[in-house]
């Protein structure tokens, strides 16, 4: 029987966000459903939690904060929206 090659596709599981500590855009887009330029969009706007600058060329976002967007975004964006 001849063997299929097979391309093994992102999952979940490949891109989810760890339990604690910090996570980069790929991980943070996927687990959210939104597309990297929507993030840095919604960044912006104060609809989305915004990242930290961890090092020079190195910038992530709290793994607290996108789990509590995920949430309820709405609930979030309004609690940190500054009047």
């Amino acid at each position: 029987m001849k063997q299929r090659n097979t391309i093994q596709r992102a999952t979940a599981r490949d891109f989810g966000l760890p339990d604690a500590g910090f996570a980069r855009l790929p991980a943070v887009s996927h687990a959210a459903g939104i597309g990297s330029s929507t993030v840095w969009l919604w960044v912006r706007k104060g609809k989305f939690p915004s990242p930290l600058k961890i090092g020079p060329r190195v910038t992530a976002w709290r793994v607290e904060d996108v789990r509590q967007w995920m949430a309820d975004p709405a609930a979030w964006a309004s609690s940190h929206t500054e009047a």
